[in-house]
């Protein structure tokens, strides 16, 4: 491979690993197709989960509001259905949910993140920067 073909190979690799739209990270493939999916994702992973009453989306996604606790961190969890992955990126783009993104991963107390067609939101409530991290990390994977 010449030296040339061989740097046009590693801005690739680079670029697809840097893959973003609009400032948000691409989402990737999920296996969520519905909001409860993310309920029943934090049982199996041994959260305790509550539904709670769900805040109104101003942007006309259907939402639901869980609080999931495990050894001593407690977090809420606002998960937005938005029915189409680049309405959900579109929403996750916009600058309010950037900087709300942006103070929440500073202060290690949650982030937004995008997942096919919804937007999760997580906020911790009590709790340790590596919980929140775990949490982030484990949401990030489904």
């Amino acid at each position: 491979m010449s030296g040339r073909a061989g740097l046009l190979l590693v801005v690739a690799v680079v670029l697809s690993a840097c893959s973003r739209q609009n400032g948000v990270p691409d989402a990737g493939p999920t296996n969520i197709t519905a909001s409860t999916d993310v309920f029943w994702a934090l049982q199996e992973a041994g959260y305790v989960v509550a539904k709670e009453k769900p805040i109104k989306s101003r942007q006309g996604c259907k939402s639901r509001e869980y609080r999931a606790g495990k050894d001593g961190a407690v977090f809420r969890i606002s998960v937005f259905d938005c029915r189409e992955a680049e309405r959900a990126a579109g929403i996750a783009a916009n600058d309010h949910y950037r900087h709300v993104d942006s103070l929440l991963r500073n202060h290690r107390e949650g982030g937004v993140l995008v997942r096919g067609a919804f937007v999760l939101i997580v906020r911790k409530e009590k709790g340790t920067g590596d919980q929140v991290a775990d949490l982030m990390s484990f949401l990030s994977a489904l």
